[in-house]
C-alpha cells in the first residue's frame, strides 16, 4: 500500500520454492499437494506443513484453472445510465479507455452479488474475485464441485475459476487481524500498518510505516515478531507465506436523511452520511464508526438519534443512527452522488477487485477509482480496522468519512480513510455485523 517506491522489502522470493524472511525467520514452501475436487467442507489446503527455520508454512493445494463459459445463447446484463456515467467519470480522471471499461463491467452487479453469496455460502472454498483484462475471475482453495460450477454458469457470462489458493477468505481475514494486532501491541513503534492478500503471488503482505524516531532495530523486531505470533496455534503453521514491506505513507481516518448528507458535531463539520439502512425493522443512516457519536444531520437537531448503534466488533468502521420518526421524519432510499444530484439505491454488493467504484464526500465531492485490493486489515490512526477495500488512487479528504461508495445504483461501501495513493472504504457486506441491511428499491 502507499507509494510504489517502498523503502525496504523485507521478504524476497528466492530461487526455487523458498521464501527468505528478514532476520532469523524463514519459511519453506513445498510442492503442491494432491488435487482435491468437489464441494467438501474439509481443510482449505491439503498436505503436511513445510518446516523452515522458525516459521512453518502449510503446504499449498494443487492449483489449476477452468473457464466457465456462458454459451452462445446467453448474454450478460447491461449497465444502467448511472453506471455509464460513473465509468465516463473514471475514464476522464484516469485516462483509461471508456469503451473497454464498459465491456469489462457488463454484468458486474450480477457477478458481484454472486461472489458475495459464494463467500457467505462457502467460506472454506472462496478466496477472492475480481475483473482483469481477460474478464471476470474467482479464486478458490480447491476446484469447485458441479453444484458451484452450475451456479457460475447460470450467471450468463464467462468466468475464470482459479483454484489452488493457499487459504480461504475467512482464514485470510483472521491472519490479517492477527498480524495487525501483533504490530499494534508495541505502541510508538509503527505509525500505521496494513495486511492484505496478494492474489497474484498468493501471499499475505504486511506493509508498515515506522513512527518518527522509532529505533530501526525495535521496529524490525516488532514486525518479525508479528509474523511469528500470527501462527495458528492448532497446527503451528501459517496458511501462506507472509512478506513484510516498509512504506513511507501514513494511513489516516478522514473525519473532520439520505445518504451523502452532511453530519455535524457540536455545530461544526464532522463526517458524511452513508447509505440509509434498516435495522431491526427501524430505518436510519450508516456512517463510519470513528466519526463522533452524537452527531446531527446537517445543522438540524432531532432528525437522527444522537446515540449510534456500533458493531460489537470494533474492527469494522461502521455505525448506524436511527431516524427520529417520532418527530415526523422519514427515511428515503436515495443517496447523494454529486453536489446537485441524487440516485436511488437498487442493489448492494461488495465490489470485485479491479472494478470501478465511485464515492461522494462532503469535502472532496464526486470522484472515481478502481478497487485494487479487497478485505484489508489496517491500523488507522492507532486503531485496527478490517473489512476494507482499497482503491488505486487517493481521491478522498478529511470530512468524507462515512460517505457512500457506489457504482451506478449499487451500494459498494462506507468511506473510512486513506493516504498516499489509496482511499479506503468498509465493504458494504460488513453492514451485516450491525444487523443492518441497505435500503433498496
Amino acid at each position: 500500500m502507499g507509494k510504489s517506491h517502498s523503502t525496504r522489502v523485507r521478504r524476497l522470493t528466492a530461487a526455487g520454492a523458498t521464501l527468505l524472511l528478514a532476520g532469523s525467520l524463514a519459511a519453506a514452501i513445498t510442492a503442491p499437494a494432491g488435487a482435491a475436487d468437489g464441494d467438501r467442507a474439509d481443510g482449505a489446503a491439503g498436505g503436511a506443513a513445510a518446516r523452515g527455520a522458525e516459521v512453518l508454512v502449510r503446504r499449498a493445494p494443487a492449483s489449476g484453472e477452468v473457464v466457465v463459459t456462458a454459451g452462445p445463447a446467453r448474454e450478460s446484463a447491461g449497465l444502467s445510465p448511472a453506471a455509464m456515467r460513473d465509468l465516463r467519470r473514471y475514464a476522464a480522471q484516469s485516462g483509461e479507455d471508456y469503451d473497454a471499461l464498459v465491456a469489462a463491467h457488463r454484468g458486474v452487479d450480477e457477478f458481484a452479488a454472486y461472489a458475495q453469496g459464494f463467500e457467505a455460502r462457502r467460506p472454506d472454498l472462496y478466496t477472492t474475485s475480481g475483473l482483469d483484462e481477460d474478464g471476470k475471475w474467482v479464486q478458490t482453495t480447491r476446484r469447485p464441485g458441479a453444484a458451484e460450477m452450475a451456479r457460475i454458469e447460470r450467471l450468463g457470462m464467462d468466468v475464470r475459476v482459479e483454484y489452488g489458493a493457499p487459504a480461504s477468505s475467512a482464514e485470510l481475514e483472521a491472519l490479517a487481524e492477527d498480524l495487525i494486532d501483533s504490530v499494534d501491541a508495541a505502541p510508538g513503534l509503527v505509525e500505521s500498518a496494513e495486511a492484505s492478500y496478494d492474489d497474484v503471488s498468493r501471499r499475505m503482505v504486511l506493509s508498515y510505516t515506522p513512527a518518527d524516531s522509532a529505533p530501526a532495530a525495535r521496529v524490525d523486531s516488532t514486525v518479525e515478531g508479528a509474523v511469528a505470533e500470527a501462527v495458528a496455534p492448532a497446527d503451528g503453521a501459517l496458511p501462506l507465506p507472509v512478506a513484510t514491506r516498509e512504506v513511507d505513507v501514513d494511513l489516516l481516518q478522514e473525519a473532520t436523511i439520505q445518504g451523502g448528507g452532511n453530519l455535524n458535531f457540536q455545530g461544526g463539520a464532522a463526517c458524511t452520511a452513508g447509505f440509509t439502512a434498516v435495522r431491526k425493522g427501524k430505518r436510519g443512516v450508516l456512517t463510519a464508526r470513528h466519526c463522533p457519536n452524537k452527531m446531527t444531520y446537517g445543522k438540524r437537531r432531532g432528525l437522527i438519534a444522537n446515540t449510534a448503534v456500533q458493531t460489537t466488533k470494533k474492527r469494522f468502521d461502521l455505525q448506524w443512527h436511527r431516524t427520529r420518526v417520532e418527530n415526523g421524519h422519514q427515511t428515503g432510499v436515495k443517496f447523494r452522488n454529486s453536489r446537485s444530484t441524487t440516485r436511488v439505491v437498487r442493489k448492494a454488493a461488495n465490489a470485485p477487485r479491479g472494478s470501478v467504484v465511485c464515492h461522494w464526500g462532503r469535502t472532496s465531492g464526486y470522484s472515481c477509482a478502481k478497487v485494487r485490493a479487497t478485505n484489508r486489515c489496517v491500523s488507522l490512526s492507532g486503531q485496527k480496522t478490517c473489512g476494507l477495500d482499497a482503491t488505486n488512487r487517493y481521491i478522498s479528504a478529511p470530512g468524507d468519512s462515512g460517505g457512500p461508495w457506489f457504482l451506478g445504483n449499487t451500494a459498494r461501501g462506507i468511506h473510512a480513510g486513506g493516504g498516499g495513493s489509496t482511499s479506503l472504504f468498509t465493504r458494504i457486506g460488513k453492514a451485516g455485523a450491525l444487523g443492518a441491511r441497505v435500503l433498496t428499491r
